[in-house]
């Protein structure tokens, strides 16, 4: 299969904001960063406190993305990522709470 098969099988989803039930849309300035858990090739990934709403205090993990060195390949990847996670409940894959 050559790299045009793929992209012609592929096709765009549309981002949804990803939310917990009754909770507003994350953004950036809802949290604290308090250190790097991993580093990779893309962006990294902190652990992060909640610092405003319901859920303050709560610690969750934040990915951040360096989106200007993403291709468009890895751009479609990463919302499909997205979408995938904000859908999926399975006691062995991370759960998406907020897409920012």
């Amino acid at each position: 299969m050559d790299t045009n098969e793929v992209v012609e099988g592929l096709h765009e989803i549309e981002l949804r904001d990803i939310t917990k039930e009754g909770h507003p849309k994350g953004a950036p300035d809802q949290f604290k960063l308090l250190q790097v858990l991993g580093q990779g090739s893309f962006g990294k990934v902190f652990l992060v406190k909640k610092v405003v709403g319901p859920d303050a205090g709560a610690l969750y993990a934040m990915k951040v993305l360096k989106k200007a060195t993403l291709k468009v390949r890895d751009r479609m990847r990463t919302k499909m990522e997205r979408d995938i996670l904000a859908d999926i409940r399975h006691p062995f894959i991370v759960k998406l709470h907020y897409g920012i």
